[in-house]
């Protein structure tokens, strides 16, 4: 199960559109491990997730924004930032994902290597407007029309749709593993 993202290497391509960049300004920031933790530590890890929080949730009137607070979610993920361990740790991820991740996934696709099990795309609606998750999911998945889901997550939510709409959530997933026997 795959939650809101597109293969690092898309993601990476569609930055070259400079007002998509904008939404994505976190990649290529975290990205520099040295001075995205640094930055962050001296901003506060918690008022830093808190700001990316507002920007990723969605629509404002949606119950499912204030659920995402009302239900201590967005707390635990501040809290845990304002550990440096944590804010290094993702920072790595993300360097990671310009580097040696894009490489290997650059590999794979050349050498025509796919995800070959059920893969599960779950998705805000945001997203899809910049992707066509569904498109850019077939070239990843060798036998899309039998092993690829995508799903929608609607209901005005954003990218932490899990926190913002769970009984949605858990319904497509319990749906989709019971499709393929996995419980």
């Amino acid at each position: 199960m795959l939650m809101d993202i597109v293969p690092t290497l898309v993601q990476w391509q569609g930055m070259q559109n400079p007002g998509e960049a904008i939404g994505y300004f976190h990649w290529p920031f975290l990205a520099n491990v040295e001075l995205a933790t640094s930055l962050i530590l001296k901003t506060g890890g918690d008022v830093f997730v808190r700001s990316l929080c507002e920007r990723w949730t969605g629509d404002t009137t949606y119950p499912g924004r204030r659920s995402l607070i009302q239900d201590g979610a967005q707390k635990v993920y501040e809290e845990y930032f304002k550990r440096e361990s944590v804010i290094r740790a993702s920072c790595l991820d993300y360097e990671a994902a310009a580097t040696v991740d894009v490489e290997r996934q650059k590999h794979d696709q050349e050498h025509g290597r796919k995800i070959e099990i059920p893969t599960l795309v779950l998705h805000c609606s945001g997203i899809g407007k910049r992707f066509s998750m569904t498109d850019t999911w077939k070239e990843w998945v060798v036998d899309s029309t039998n092993l690829l889901s995508v799903v929608e997550i609607g209901e005005g939510t954003g990218h932490s749709f899990p926190e913002e709409a769970p009984k949605t959530t858990v319904e497509a997933m319990m749906e989709w593993t019971k499709r393929y026997n996995l419980i």
